[in-house]
């Protein structure tokens, strides 16, 4: 049974495929040896326009390699079996799948979180209106209290966050997309 990588393991095998540094990676990548390194690391992860290039590296390397010609890569990646690249292939889909149903999935308890928290902040609101604005009792300093922790969750899910994910849902179908076409 193989195991599916982590998520960054995959930069580090395709960048050894390549029989890339990884300055030389970098260099491609128009990024710094230090973000290849945490992207390996598994401490940050590649700008989507780096993504796209490594992703068009790969699959040069895979056209290459069925076509026989490896123009451009290094000398010991012709001894590299078109399985290895297929294998490494599968799971990466495997991979993007579960990642695409998380993010889809975060998008959906987000989006019902964000309503749900405007009814109660709605709701809190007419109750402040309804009480009397002259003295500050138990009551309206626990709907203050209770206003201001929904304003801050509320900020965990806006609009602009559920934009930011719905992005990166793009990015990563334009991945998969890249990959199948």
């Amino acid at each position: 049974m193989k195991l599916i990588p982590k998520k960054t393991q995959w930069v580090t095998v395709l960048r050894e495929k390549l029989g890339l540094s990884q300055i030389q990676l970098a260099q491609q990548l128009g990024v710094s040896k230090a973000a290849i390194s945490m992207v390996e690391s598994d401490r940050r992860t590649l700008p989507g326009a780096a993504l796209l290039k490594l992703v068009e590296l790969e699959k040069k390397m895979t056209a290459a390699i069925d076509s026989n010609t490896l123009t451009g890569f290094p000398e010991h990646n012709k001894d590299l079996p078109v399985e290895a690249t297929q294998e490494f292939s599968q799971p990466r889909q495997q991979q993007y799948d579960i990642q695409l149903n998380h993010l889809t999935a975060k998008l959906e308890v987000m989006e019902a979180r964000y309503k749900k928290l405007r009814a109660q902040l709605q709701l809190v609101d007419k109750m402040l209106e309804k009480e009397p604005a002259g003295q500050p009792n138990g009551l309206i300093l626990s709907l203050q209290v209770q206003r201001d922790r929904i304003v801050s969750k509320i900020s965990r899910c806006n609009p602009k966050e559920q934009s930011s994910l719905r992005n990166k849902i793009a990015v990563l179908n334009a991945e998969v997309n890249f990959h199948k076409g």
